[in-house]
């Protein structure tokens, strides 16, 4: 059995990144979108500029983080019920003592922070692994047997969780990263009918679908153009109406209660918009390359505020985001749209459009904010070409902010109203409900038909504290 103890059933770096993303493939087929929550394994192949990442939860104390760098490979485990919080043991400096420094400063990522350790295993050359062994427990031998490179171990993982006995066979070629076919589908789930939502599943990991020759793009990564065509915006307005929201979302800012949920606002500055052409992006992951909305705001700079759901249950949560254009209320909402959406698939009830996050964080900004950010993390990137913007940047100050104004607020940081160096350009960043995931922006009309707010929800209230509660 793998443990910290024994490392040498674990497979080479290679063969286990091949191995994870096959997982996650796995539990795209497996999991229909809907209950996608509920998913024990996701990956995220632009995690960070070069650095790849799987994820891997038990669905209770055990979660599992294994980043895929140039520099090696590191995975970091953690059992929550191991882990002493009042003494924040063990000491990551324990942990990883003897990483080299390019690998610890994978341990210094958001996701590790906030997820803690009981365990961390690494590789430089991609087939030795070094640890640090604890004494007592430390659930490495619960999580490490899973990514071990044998398929008939997630066999024996989903004649437990699904429960199905999967073909052992059809497994294997997932661990191979095979090509994806409606066949290899049917033969794993054949319940499973939904064939575009599995292609769109396999782009955000980066797998592949079985009808090309290469990667596929991630669902939120832009086609290059810039203006959307004719033929798009006659589209659009054909089908503008049904992907309007129907919740009226100033609820959030000017009642106490939704659902069965208490609810609070949070004020967080104010942002500025010199232009009023603005985008929204998972700040971490896509700040310089995101294009903007087609709709626009008048330039000004106007305040932003955060509907938070507190619980102690469940944490305190930000449910949707509000950019205050004016006092005006309004009486529709429309979905904000980049201009090279795809229109022509079928579009249900409560389908939309929205930007991705893979780093748990959002933003608003307008397009002159982000020009002013590129020309800055250029120059930094001049000074030392290793930097990424969370760990070089958004970490120390989201840190302090949370000391400063811990109210809402994790160790690490939820929130920050940062403003570019040397310009009046501001970013307003904040977490995203429960986390990664896909979100829509709205911009709310008044009864002038003039645009009085920008919305950014993260969480439906009434329909996902139902289900938790």
């Amino acid at each position: 059995m793998i443990s910290t103890k024994d490392l040498s059933g674990l497979p080479n770096a290679e063969r286990l990144k091949n191995f994870c993303k096959g997982l996650a493939a796995l539990d795209i087929i497996m999991v229909e979108e809907e209950w996608s929550f509920i998913r024990h394994y996701t990956y995220n192949p632009a995690w960070r500029k070069g650095k790849e990442a799987f994820f891997a939860t038990d669905g209770s104390d055990q979660s599992m983080i294994v980043m895929f760098a140039p520099e090696g490979c590191v995975i970091n485990g953690v059992d929550s019920e191991l882990y002493d919080w009042e003494e924040k043991l063990p000491r990551i400096e324990d942990l990883t003592d003897g990483m080299p420094p390019a690998l610890q400063k994978l341990m210094g990522s958001r996701e590790v922070k906030k997820m803690k350790s009981t365990f961390c295993v690494w590789t430089e050359d991609g087939s030795t692994w070094h640890c640090n062994p604890m004494d007592g427990e430390d659930a490495s031998k619960d999580l490490l047997s899973t990514i071990d490179g044998n398929p008939q171990s997630y066999v024996d993982y989903g004649k437990w969780f699904y429960p199905a006995d999967l073909p052992l066979e059809t497994v294997r070629q997932l661990a191979d990263v095979v090509p994806v076919t409606k066949e290899l589908v049917t033969a794993l789930n054949p319940k499973r009918s939904k064939w575009e939502e599995i292609k769109a599943g396999l782009d955000k990991i980066g797998y592949w679908d079985g009808s090309k020759s290469e990667y596929i793009k991630k669902p939120n990564q832009q086609e290059e153009t810039s203006m959307p065509t004719t033929e798009w915006l006659n589209k659009y307005e054909s089908v503008k109406d049904k992907l309007a929201c129907k919740t009226d979302l100033d609820a959030h800012f000017t009642e106490k209660v939704i659902g069965n949920m208490g609810v609070d606002v949070l004020d967080i500055g104010t942002v500025h918009f010199p232009t009023g052409t603005i985008f929204a992006c998972d700040p971490l992951v896509e700040l310089e390359d995101t294009p903007p909305f087609i709709q626009t705001i008048p330039a000004g700079t106007y305040p932003v505020k955060i509907c938070v759901v507190p619980s102690e249950k469940y944490g305190d949560r930000y449910a949707c985001v509000k950019v205050e254009v004016s006092r005006e209320k309004p009486v529709r909402y429309e979905l904000g749209m980049v201009g090279n959406e795809n229109l022509d698939a079928a579009l249900g009830d409560d389908d939309y459009f929205g930007f991705g996050v893979d780093a748990g964080m959002g933003c608003i900004a307008d397009i002159q904010t982000q020009a002013a950010f590129k020309a800055y993390w250029a120059k930094r990137l001049e000074e030392a070409p290793d930097i990424d913007p969370y760990n070089d940047l958004f970490c120390d100050l989201l840190e302090e902010n949370a000391k400063a104004r811990p109210k809402y607020q994790g160790d690490y940081g939820d929130w920050l109203n940062w403003t570019v160096p040397d310009t009046d350009c501001n970013l307003p960043i904040f977490a995203s409900g429960w986390g990664d995931g896909y979100y829509p922006v709205y911009f709310g009309y008044d009864a002038k038909g003039e645009i009085c707010a920008v919305y950014v929800r993260f969480i439906d209230i009434e329909a996902s504290y139902k289900k938790q509660v």
